[in-house]
């Protein structure tokens, strides 16, 4: 179906992808395409040059949708099997669908998303739904869609590509917007250990709280640096969105207060409060463990949404916050 760059020598295609057989391989043995009748469909992000996607539509997938490829995977994907759609942008369309072009998306100067400069593909099916993908209820596991790929394309960081993947979890958003999709996913090895970071681990960051918040993560392999380009050490993760979200503190305010204390989260929390605003000693009366002895990676998501109710129901909140980096 397509032609495949082996990792050798430089790659035309920006970014990791898979290249090697006994990857594509695992991969798809994950994502149980026979599961259903027809096969799943399956979301995935950047495809590069194929292996991936040719070894899942021969495996029986009702059709694979390459979400945000670049030119060079466009080249090698397009036409060249009507399993297969690649989607530049997903934005929605006046709250009626899918702004797509069924092989290739660019936002057309109508949508929301179009900022001017570029060509824009035409003519668009405005208000098209995705292919291959049937909405169910949030309550039970998508049974005939699920989501894989490489993540590790963005310029601003893994942290800031996941971080998004769980917001669009925490919206129902994106692709969420048709149900609870599990993903199986390559993660860089550092940010596949941040993302499982339990309470008391040093590794943990806002990263790991929003993820222990809002999904459950199991480690399905150690993948080896030669079996993507450029190679690299990756962990391969499932990634299951919870039915209901462990914290019950408003999004916002939960994230403003802990991201402020995990800026100083080696300090006893005692001590870190006082960086939420003057006054805010008088917050550790409300919370019943003792803040001499923890500080904040120590404590649990319970803990800390209770700490966050706390702060946002304290009548001396501040309404603007400085974060220390």
């Amino acid at each position: 179906m397509t032609k495949w760059i082996p990792a050798r020598g430089r790659s035309p295609i920006r970014g990791r992808f898979v290249a090697s057989q006994v990857l594509a391989d695992q991969i798809t043995a994950h994502l149980e395409l026979d599961t259903v009748p027809g096969g799943r469909t399956v979301l995935e992000y950047y495809p590069g040059p194929g292996l991936l996607t040719k070894t899942m539509l021969d495996a029986g997938a009702r059709g694979v949708i390459g979400l945000q490829p670049d030119e060079h995977s466009r080249k090698f994907l397009e036409g060249k099997d009507d399993r297969v759609c690649m989607i530049k942008h997903l934005v929605r369309y006046k709250g009626k669908g899918f702004a797509l072009n069924p092989v290739y998306c660019l936002p057309t100067k109508d949508t929301p998303a179009f900022k001017g400069g570029g060509e824009y593909s035409s003519p668009m099916d405005n208000g098209k739904d995705l292919p291959w993908i049937q909405v169910e209820p949030w309550d039970i596991p998508q049974p005939s869609s699920i989501i894989t790929g490489v993540i590790d394309q963005s310029s601003k960081g893994m942290d800031s590509v996941m971080l998004q993947h769980l917001h669009y979890i925490r919206e129902r958003a994106h692709f969420h917007m048709y149900g609870r999709l599990d993903a199986i996913v390559l993660v860089r090895r550092r940010t596949s250990e941040t993302l499982r970071a339990n309470p008391g681990n040093r590794t943990r960051s806002m990263l790991s709280i929003h993820a222990n918040c809002l999904v459950d993560i199991e480690l399905l392999g150690r993948v080896p640096a030669n079996h993507v380009h450029p190679p690299l050490e990756m962990d391969l993760l499932k990634i299951s969105p919870k039915t209901h979200c462990r914290m019950k503190t408003d999004m916002e305010i939960f994230t403003r207060c802990i991201k402020t204390l995990m800026a100083r989260k080696t300090v006893p929390l005692n001590k870190s409060i006082r960086l939420l605003g003057a006054g805010a000693e008088a917050l550790l009366k409300q919370i019943p463990f003792d803040a001499k002895s923890v500080n904040a990676t120590d404590l649990t998501i319970e803990q800390l949404d209770e700490l966050a109710y706390a702060f946002e129901n304290w009548r001396y909140r501040p309404t603007e916050m400085v974060f220390i980096d």
